[in-house]
């Protein structure tokens, strides 16, 4: 089977198969309680590889030189005129360093409009990758069809080994360190290393603590009311740990500047090693208007009466809106 044969409609097949998994995964977050099984495997592509494959893909549309695998080298040959691109082995890299900085670069967008949550966060990143896929599409169209760079044209494991220019055990050894490296990364990502002690805390919409706050949809508080919301806490210090936990709602400037502070809650909390709660918290807010930051910071430290932000262990936050009292 040829190379030409696998392609749909026009479309390589490899650029198909992240639009489908992408698809798959927009889907899956937002509209069905998906197995953790399922739901690793599937955020682990999502964040850490599609991202940045398509936009290393609309970068390169040729195929790389597979004599050179790990260099760029002028092709006199070619019918572009212009050096080959980087192998495939280098792209693959290139498409985790891609990964980390769209995903990085769509967390620091999002946070500024105060809207860092599930939902926009898939969009987010889905809708670039469905960009990406479409430029590199694109792209490619406007190179020769034998020139066209198509990591899954061929099918097979030899024509992978051809096209990676290495042998049969070369490239089931190159598959399995890129599997491990991607798992390295997403485990390393979001686990502590073993032994060092550390305190978790979210805010959570409820008792059971399996929502976030505000996760699939904006929150808004109403001032002169009591107003409710729960902080999830966690101890895996080694040892007992009164906690100090201190909320503040917060007037931000287009800038970043904090131009007003109201302190709304103060509590102790005290849980043994290895203990973990879902707290209530009652607050009344005085302070109105859109896109406010709610703000909780954690002290596992004995504090003033006017505690320094600096000396939190962890600080939460979200974006919140805050009306004024209901007198109807």
């Amino acid at each position: 089977m040829t190379p030409r044969r696998l392609r749909l409609a026009g479309l390589p097949t490899d650029l198909l198969l992240v639009d489908a998994v992408v698809t798959i995964t927009i889907a899956g977050f937002l509209l069905f309680d998906l197995p953790r099984s399922v739901e690793w495997p599937l955020a682990v592509l999502f964040v850490l590889v599609l991202p940045g494959y398509v936009l290393v893909a609309a970068m390169f549309p040729t195929s790389p030189n597979v004599r050179w695998l790990f260099a760029v080298r002028p092709n006199t040959d070619s019918p572009l005129g212009r050096p080959y691109g980087p192998g495939w082995a280098l792209r693959v890299a290139m498409s985790l360093l891609g990964s980390l900085l769209v995903v990085s670069t769509v967390g620091i967008v999002l946070s500024a409009f105060g809207v860092f949550r599930l939902t926009p966060v898939v969009i987010g990143i889905g809708g670039i990758t469905f960009a990406g896929s479409m430029v590199a599409w694109v792209r490619r169209r406007r190179v020769p069809p034998d020139w066209r760079a198509d990591p899954a044209a061929g099918g097979t494991p030899s024509a992978i080994s051809r096209t990676l220019g290495l042998s049969g055990i070369q490239t089931v050894t190159f598959g399995i360190a890129v599997l491990m490296l991607v798992g390295s990364l997403a485990f390393f990502a979001i686990t502590p290393s073993p032994g060092t002690p550390y305190s978790e805390a979210t805010l959570v919409a409820s008792g059971d603590g399996e929502t976030f706050f505000g996760e699939n949809e904006s929150v808004t508080f109403v001032a002169g009311e009591g107003n409710t919301l729960h902080v999830s806490l966690g101890n895996h210090e080694g040892r007992p740990i009164t906690y100090t936990l201190v909320g503040q709602i917060q007037r931000v400037g287009p800038n970043g500047t904090v131009n007003e502070t109201r302190t709304v809650d103060r509590g102790q909390v005290s849980l043994a090693d290895g203990e973990t709660v879902v707290i209530p918290r009652r607050i009344d807010p005085t302070m109105t208007g859109e896109s406010l930051r709610l703000q909780y910071r954690l002290y596992t430290q004995p504090v003033s009466d006017d505690p320094k932000p600096a000396n939190a262990a962890l600080t939460l936050r979200h974006w919140i809106d805050v009306v004024g009292e209901n007198r109807s």
